[in-house]
């Protein structure tokens, strides 16, 4: 009997115990599903570009129950970033993780001031309901570069927002090779995630010490 490719995943990952090794097996698995059609990934818009490229990545890594495409940031209904993943304190959601893509076609390049826009929303967000010393991050995807940033408000009205890694997706079957490096950056911004959302549930205040140094982004954009 032949199996689905969803049965043979499954096949081989139940065959693998460590976590880590199951995680680069599902991303592997899905790239070379993905790869192995007559489709120029070159071509495509942002929608399928981020189904073929990113998504094998961010669904093996990140919680998908969490996860949301082209959905409004929390508080927020004008701005909608890419991909958002939000995690939930005292029964609120918060944004944790902004993600922008721009398809390798694309000629805009517009996308690192929306990112920047949209983290300062949910760093002001964290900080109105009584985080302590909040980090937002966000990753730009432009065409095959994945950047990894983070922000800090680091003085009165001082936003920083700070490039910690670049990593790539594979452009070919030939540039698998970049795979084990993409998936170590996308799990230490997980863990980096996910230790800021325990620091921030166990530090929050009534009200933040940080509440005078926000501010409103001073361009709104639809």
């Amino acid at each position: 009997m032949l199996l689905s490719m969803h049965q043979a995943k499954q096949v081989i990952v139940e065959q693998l115990t460590d976590a880590e090794l199951e995680t680069h097996a599902a991303v592997v698995y899905d790239l070379v599903k993905n790869y192995n059609t007559r489709f120029d990934i070159k071509r495509a818009d942002d929608s399928v570009f981020i189904d073929f490229a990113l998504a094998p990545f961010v669904n093996a890594v990140f919680p998908v129950s969490h996860m949301f495409h082209f959905t409004a940031l929390e508080g927020e209904t004008n701005i909608r970033p890419d991909i958002k993943f939000h995690t939930i304190i005292d029964e609120k959601k918060f944004d944790c993780l902004l993600i922008e893509v721009k398809c390798p076609k694309s000629t805009s390049n517009d996308d690192l001031f929306k990112l920047s826009i949209e983290m300062q929303y949910a760093l002001n967000r964290l900080v109105k309901c009584g985080a302590s010393n909040p980090v937002t991050y966000g990753v730009l995807v432009y065409g095959f570069e994945c950047s990894i940033y983070k922000m800090t408000l680091a003085g009165p009205k001082v936003y920083v927002m700070m490039k910690m890694k670049t990593c790539f997706l594979p452009r070919c079957f030939e540039d698998l090779h970049v795979v084990i490096h993409t998936i170590s950056c996308f799990l230490q911004l997980r863990d980096l995630v996910n230790e800021e959302i325990e620091s921030i549930i166990k530090n929050k205040k009534e009200k933040s010490p940080l509440i005078d140094w926000i501010r409103q982004p001073i361009i709104d954009f639809k």
